[in-house]
C-alpha cells in the first residue's frame, strides 16, 4: 500500500483531490491490514479508488485501477477471527470481493483494457453469487454490458438468455422474493433492449422496452414491498417515446409522450392534486395481488415457457389510458385558462410545474415535427406557463408556439382566418423575443434566438400589411445583432438581409 499512497502524491495534482485525506485512508487500511480485519481495509481502499475514480481523469483513473487491485487482494483473504470451518462458506458470498472487482472491472473499461474488464466481471458475479438474484444482477450486468461495449453482440444475448434462466429458476424454487424478481428481471430486460439498440434495431428495441420492461417497471412500482429507490416512470415513458421516433414510428411515440406527460403528473404530484402511478395501481391491486407480482411472461427468452402460459404484458401499451387522458386534460386546462405573459426568476409557479413544462415542451416539438400544427399548440402554451421562473425555456415554448399559429394560418382551410390567427403568432414570436432580454441585458445565445424571433415577428407584421412595424422589428433585430454579437455574426447578417428583402418588397408594391 506504500506504493499506492506515493502514486497518490506523485501522479495525483494537488488542487484535484485532498490528497493527504486519501493518504489518511490508505493508512488506516494498511493498519486493518495488519491487525487481519481483511475486509475492512477492502472496504477503505474500495471508497479510495472510488473517490479516485469521480476525478475523471486518466491518471487517476490509473491510480484508483491500483486502489481496487489492492482492495481485491485484502478481499480475497479472510480475516483472522473467521473460524476455519467458516472459510468454505464465504466463498460465493463475500460482498467485498465482489464490489472490488466490480470497480477494477470499471477502470479497465475506462482505461479501453476490455478483455480484463469482462474477466474481472465475470469474477464479481462468482463473488456473490450465493448471496441472492439482486447482487448477483448488480455485478452480472456489468459483464452482459461489456460485450455489449465490445460489439459481441451474439454473446451478449446468449448472456441475457443465461441470466433470465437464473431468474426462472429461482421463481420455480420460491428462493427469493417477488420485488427481487422484479428487480432483476428489469435491470435484464433494459440491458436486453440497449443490445438491440447499439445494432440498430430500433422498433424492437422500444417494443421490448414499451411492453415487458414497461410492465416489470410498473408492477415493482406498485408492489408495497419495494426497497430500493425506483426508476423514474416519465423517464422510462420518454426513452421509449425517442426509440420509436428512431424506429420512424411518429404515432406509438406520440403516444409515449402523451403518457409520459400524464406520468410526470402524477410522479410529481403536480399541484398536490395527482399521486404517483405505482401508488394507483397498488391500490387497484388490493386483494389482486396477481396484479403487481412478478410472472414468467414478463421475460423475453422463450426457454421454459409453457404452452398455455398467459401473458401479462399489455398488447398496445403506447395507447393513453381514460384516466390518464383525464389528466392531460386536467393539465392541458392549465394552459387555456392562462393568459399569455412573460415570466421572472423565481420559484416554481406550483409543486412539479418545471418537470411538466419539459415534458409537454418536448411533446410540442415533437407533434410540431410531425405537422400536427393544431395539436401542439395547447402543449406549447401550457409548457410556456408551467416554465414561468425559466425565461430561456420559456422563450423557447413561445417560439415554437408562434411557429405553430403561423403555420395553421398558412393552412387552405384557413385562409379567411389569417388576420384572426397572425395576431396569436405575433404576440408569442414578441413575447419569445422579449425573454431573452433580463433587465436590459442579453447573453449572445440569448441575442441570436431573439433575433430569430423578432424576424419571425416581422414576417407576420408584413403577412398582416402592418408595414411600418415589420421595419421597425427588423431594425431592432439589426440593431440587436451588431450590439451583442457583431457586424459579422451570422444572425446580423440573416437581420441585414430581411431588411433589404423588405426594402425591396415595398419599391414592388410602389411604396
Amino acid at each position: 500500500m506504500e506504493s499506492l499512497a506515493r502514486a497518490v502524491m506523485t501522479s495525483i495534482p494537488p488542487n484535484a483531490i485532498d490528497r493527504q485525506r486519501v493518504c489518511e485512508v490508505i493508512g488506516r487500511a494498511e493498519g486493518a491490514r495488519a491487525s487481519g480485519r481483511h475486509r475492512d481495509a477492502a472496504k477503505m481502499l474500495i471508497d479510495v479508488g472510488g473517490a479516485l475514480t469521480r476525478l475523471q481523469h486518466e491518471t487517476a483513473v490509473a491510480v484508483a485501477e491500483q486502489a481496487f487491485q489492492c482492495a481485491v487482494q485484502q478481499a480475497r483473504l479472510n480475516d483472522e477471527d473467521v473460524p476455519e470451518y467458516m472459510k468454505n462458506a464465504t466463498e460465493g458470498s463475500n460482498a467485498e470481493l465482489g464490489e472490488a472487482y466490480a470497480s477494477l472491472g470499471n477502470c479497465e473499461r475506462a482505461l479501453g483494457k476490455l478483455a480484463d474488464a469482462e474477466g474481472h466481471y465475470k469474477a464479481a458475479v462468482k463473488a456473490v453469487e450465493d448471496d441472492g438474484l439482486e447482487p448477483f444482477s448488480n455485478k452480472f450486468v456489468l459483464r452482459v454490458m461489456v460485450t455489449r461495449v465490445r460489439k459481441d453482440f451474439q454473446k451478449h444475448e446468449q448472456l441475457c438468455d443465461a441470466w433470465e434462466e437464473t431468474i426462472r429458476k429461482a421463481a420455480r424454487e420460491g428462493t427469493e422474493s417477488q420485488t427481487a424478481l422484479l428487480a432483476a428481471t428489469g435491470i435484464c430486460l433494459q440491458e436486453r433492449a440497449g443490445g438491440m439498440a447499439e445494432q440498430k434495431k430500433f422498433n424492437e428495441a422500444a417494443e421490448l422496452r414499451g411492453g415487458k420492461f414497461l410492465e416489470t417497471v410498473l408492477r415493482l412500482q406498485a408492489h408495497g414491498l419495494r426497497t430500493k429507490p425506483d426508476v423514474l416512470l416519465p423517464n422510462v415513458y420518454d426513452s421509449i417515446a425517442a426509440l420509436y421516433l428512431q424506429a420512424k414510428d411518429i404515432k406509438k411515440a406520440l403516444g409515449f409522450l402523451h403518457r409520459a406527460v400524464a406520468s410526470t403528473a402524477c410522479t410529481e404530484c403536480y399541484g398536490d392534486k395527482f399521486i404517483p402511478e405505482g401508488e394507483t395501481r397498488g391500490i387497484k391491486a388490493e386483494g389482486k395481488w396477481d396484479d403487481v407480482c412478478w410472472h414468467p411472461s414478463l421475460l423475453a427468452s422463450k426457454k421454459g415457457v409453457e404452452q398455455d402460459e398467459v401473458d401479462v404484458v399489455p398488447r398496445a401499451p403506447w395507447e393513453v389510458s381514460p384516466e390518464e387522458k383525464k389528466i392531460i386534460d386536467q393539465i392541458l386546462g392549465v394552459g387555456d385558462k392562462w393568459t399569455m405573459k412573460k415570466g421572472k426568476e423565481g420559484p416554481e409557479p406550483a409543486r412539479g410545474a418545471n418537470a411538466l413544462g419539459h415534458i409537454l415542451y418536448t411533446l410540442g416539438n415533437h407533434l410540431m415535427q410531425a405537422a400536427k400544427w393544431e395539436e401542439a399548440g395547447r402543449p406549447l402554451k401550457t409548457a410556456a406557463a408551467m416554465l414561468q421562473n425559466d425565461l430561456d425555456m420559456q422563450g423557447n415554448c413561445f417560439h415554437l408556439l408562434g411557429v405553430v399559429h403561423f403555420q395553421i394560418a398558412k393552412l387552405p382551410m384557413n385562409r379567411a382566418r389569417v388576420k384572426e390567427i397572425l395576431p396569436r403568432a405575433a404576440s408569442s414570436f414578441a413575447l419569445a423575443a422579449d425573454c431573452r432580454i433580463v433587465d436590459g441585458k442579453c447573453t449572445k445565445k440569448g441575442a441570436a434566438e431573439s433575433i430569430n424571433s423578432l424576424l419571425f415577428l416581422g414576417r407576420c407584421m408584413f403577412e398582416l400589411g402592418e408595414f411600418e412595424q415589420t421595419e421597425q422589428v427588423t431594425a431592432q433585430a439589426i440593431s440587436l445583432g451588431r450590439q451583442v454579437l457583431g457586424d459579422n455574426a451570422k444572425e446580423t447578417n440573416e437581420a441585414i438581409k430581411a431588411m433589404m428583402e423588405f426594402k425591396r418588397q415595398m419599391s414592388m408594391m410602389g411604396r
